[in-house]
């Protein structure tokens, strides 16, 4: 088992793998233990080991860095880890619009898919069976017509003896 510095160091480095969701992170350090994850995800987002850790990854790590000289008309050469990463720091940029840093946390919580599908199926196909709650009755002719085949049925076994 790794001791509390290591496992904070091996948090740091998932959680600079994946900006944004230190629950990730945390779950790589304790696999086995969600309620661990939970607890460290929570506690160690703001340690300031963890905190320098990611600062030294950045420092050491340049060409994880996002290249801010990508230039709009080409792209191309924009990741979607540069993206994510970008989003994540223009949300968490003190010095940035309100709106312009809701923009960007939207963005990144688009790209990482954590908001729910607003497409709505409309091809829906609902069946419904109804139940007729009415007793279907054979017509058998009027009142007379039935009394004067009843009384035919009588003579006809009366005679028949």
């Amino acid at each position: 088992m790794m001791d509390l510095g290591a496992m904070k160091l091996q948090f740091a480095r998932s959680l600079f793998e994946c900006p944004g969701n230190a629950f990730a992170a945390a779950n790589k350090v304790f696999p086995d233990n969600i309620s661990l994850a939970c607890k460290y995800a929570f506690e160690w987002i703001d340690d300031p080991e963890v905190l320098q850790e990611i600062d030294n990854i950045k420092n050491n790590k340049p060409n994880i860095e996002v290249n801010f000289t990508v230039k709009p008309d080409d792209p191309s050469e924009l990741t979607k880890e540069d993206a994510i990463r970008l989003a994540w720091e223009i949300a968490n940029d003190s010095n940035e619009m309100g709106k312009d840093r809701v923009a960007a946390l939207k963005l990144f919580a688009e790209i990482n898919n954590f908001l729910p599908d607003k497409t709505i199926n409309k091809n829906i196909k609902s069946e419904v069976t109804t139940t007729n709650k009415v007793m279907i009755v054979k017509d058998h002719g009027s009142d007379e017509d039935w009394e004067n085949k009843l009384l035919n049925l009588q003579k006809d076994m009366i005679n028949a003896e």
